[in-house]
């Protein structure tokens, strides 16, 4: 009797979870609860419980249920039966169990609780290789592992985990769109794992090829989440990579290089020494070196030396190549009289006739002409380049800058993603705010405050978690500010503190402007908009706005740039088109 009363409860709730009904669904707890008899079928029913009590964002009641579901699967998956269970039956429960392994992964994910998480993840790929025998199938469960991978802080294991899946799938048209088509955007989530580790060029590249990818589907939670990546991590780029890498001495300008500029056919004659002496030691055969050309403060020249990789100030500036020389061009020692040498620059590379001259101080008719010879051009254009200056390419970064914010407020509007666009606005609102001028400083201001009383207003209205949007009635509420709301001490330590690859607003910037954004908002309700009290909060708010919005916000960036790693020729250069083509 019990067995048919729970049978027939279990289709009443498949109709009402697949009607989204979950309300109704959760409001029959009690009534799953007294049916335990036939745990088969137990499982099943509090495994929809489960799902609605997610969607209803009650993590912390879906992820108990959901572990009631994983213990008895497990146990009738363990079961021996005899005789033995057919194949067909044995598929039927790995897939079942699969599926709860699943649930509890998302369960576990939103309660932060990565370790356990970790557990189901690899438990889903062991059941999809028995079940499948390849790793097709079990793409959406290593997206999951390198995911969690990287929540847990292991980012280079994440991106080894990535690209193994990238290589596994290459070959594989079903595993190409399982790839693609799965809730993980991997280089979505390869982006986020350089920008962890400091390589923000790696990561922008990152965010540009999931863009292209975001283009062709229709995942608007997804393409909002991609856009606000790529805003500011294009935005950090520009900012930090640019700004660092003209700090290094500007390639090469560091305070041990102090001296007067030296001429350039000095120059000249310095580094075709240096190439002639590296053409002798490998027997005049053709052969490569790197130079290094010391810049001192204000960017002159004061020396020349063969370039010394890791050595900070003695990197590589030109990458000089030559060919064999032909018999009869050399002196008694077998030092060249002339060679022909091959330097790139971006894209092209550029060849030299060079004589090899006694030194400029011992060669009157050289030390007093003043022409400036081709390789002395092409040097002074080198050293150029390495500043770079490029205030036309940096206008159109802050132009894509804005569209991509822009883009993902409208979007994360529109799907009603709020996280994503109080975190987009918050960007902008600093954006606009750093193009300076009082009408742009103005509108950040005002912005900002919108953004923050909204935040106030809506945290009035809903019970739930600032960090993972659980909604409950007994909630901690944050005793500075009396606006945020907390499941749980550990959330409200991971908004007070996010981890560096979290672009969510730290509750500890903004916790004394949301005390005073509600503060102002008693205020006005109280006393009116003209009373004298309410003119004066508008006057500290503002105050308090502004210095805010003068802080900065890439500080933490700066200080987690891993520049030396940074640095990749072919990525720069695929950036820089990019921004071309934009």
């Amino acid at each position: 009797m019990a067995s048919t009363r729970l049978h027939s409860l279990f289709q009443q709730l498949q109709e009402l979870f697949q009607a989204d009904e979950h309300e109704v669904v959760c409001g029959m707890q009690d009534d799953i609860d007294e049916c335990m008899s036939n745990e088969r079928e137990y499982a099943d029913t509090v495994f929809i419980l489960a799902g609605s009590m997610s969607i209803l964002k009650q993590h912390e009641k879906a992820l108990y249920y959901y572990k009631v579901a994983h213990k008895i699967h497990m146990r009738l998956y363990a079961e021996i039966h005899s005789p033995p269970l057919s194949r067909e039956i044995t598929m039927q429960m790995q897939k079942q169990l699969v599926q709860v392994c699943a649930s509890l992964v998302k369960a576990n994910s939103r309660l932060s609780n990565y370790d356990e998480a970790q557990q189901n993840i690899l438990q889903c790929i062991a059941l999809h290789t028995e079940i499948d025998g390849h790793t097709d199938k079990c793409v959406v469960s290593l997206l999951q592992l390198a995911n969690n991978t990287h929540l847990l802080g292991k980012h280079e294991v994440a991106i080894e985990i990535i690209l193994d899946i990238f290589e596994k799938s290459a070959d594989s048209r079903a595993g190409y769109i399982a790839v693609w088509g799965a809730e993980l955007c991997p280089s979505l989530l390869m982006g986020q794992c350089y920008a962890a580790l400091g390589r923000y060029s790696f990561a922008l590249q990152a965010f540009i090829c999931a863009r292209n990818k975001a283009a062709d589907q229709h995942k608007p939670s997804l393409t909002a989440i991609i856009e606000l990546e790529y805003a500011v991590m294009l935005w950090v780029h520009c900012e930090c990579v640019e700004s660092a890498v003209s700090r290094m001495a500007k390639t090469f300008r560091i305070d041990t290089f102090i001296g007067a500029e030296i001429p350039l056919h000095v120059v000249e004659w310095e580094v075709i020494q240096l190439v002639a002496t590296a053409h002798s030691s490998v027997q005049n055969n053709a052969g490569r070196l790197g130079i290094c050309v010391k810049l001192n403060a204000q960017g002159d020249i004061v020396g020349v030396c063969r370039s010394q990789e890791n050595t900070p100030g003695l990197r590589e500036f030109m990458h000089v190549k030559w060919k064999k020389i032909e018999l009869g061009n050399f002196d008694l020692d077998k030092f060249p009289h002339w060679f022909k040498l091959s330097i790139s620059l971006g894209n092209d590379d550029y060849s030299f006739n060079c004589q090899v001259l006694p030194h400029p101080a011992y060669s009157p008719a050289l030390s007093a002409s003043n022409i400036i010879s081709p390789l002395s051009e092409f040097i002074t254009a080198k050293v150029a380049a390495s500043q770079y200056n490029r205030p036309s390419q940096r206008s159109k970064i802050l132009v894509l800058t804005m569209k991509a914010l822009n883009k993902a407020i409208d979007i994360s509007t529109t799907h009603e993603l709020g996280k994503i666009r109080d975190t987009a606005s918050f960007y902008l609102a600093f954006f606009v705010f750093r193009q300076g001028g009082e009408q742009n400083e103005t509108n950040a201001v005002k912005y900002l405050y919108n953004l923050l009383q909204k935040q106030v207003s809506e945290s009035l209205e809903s019970e739930k978690c600032e960090y993972c949007d659980q909604r409950g009635e007994d909630m901690y509420k944050c005793e500075s500010c009396m606006v945020m709301r907390f499941c749980c001490r550990k959330h409200q330590k991971k908004s007070w503190r996010p981890p560096f690859h979290n672009l969510m607003v730290s509750h500890k910037k903004i916790c004394q402007l949301l005390f005073l954004c509600r503060s102002h908002h008693k205020n006005k309700l109280r006393h009116g908009d003209e009373h004298a009290s309410t003119r004066m909060n508008v006057e500290i708010m503002n105050d308090a706005l502004q210095s805010f919005l003068r802080t900065d916000i890439f500080e933490v960036f700066l200080q987690k740039h891993d520049l030396i790693a940074d640095v990749d020729a072919e990525n720069d250069e695929s950036i820089r088109a990019h921004i071309s083509q934009a």
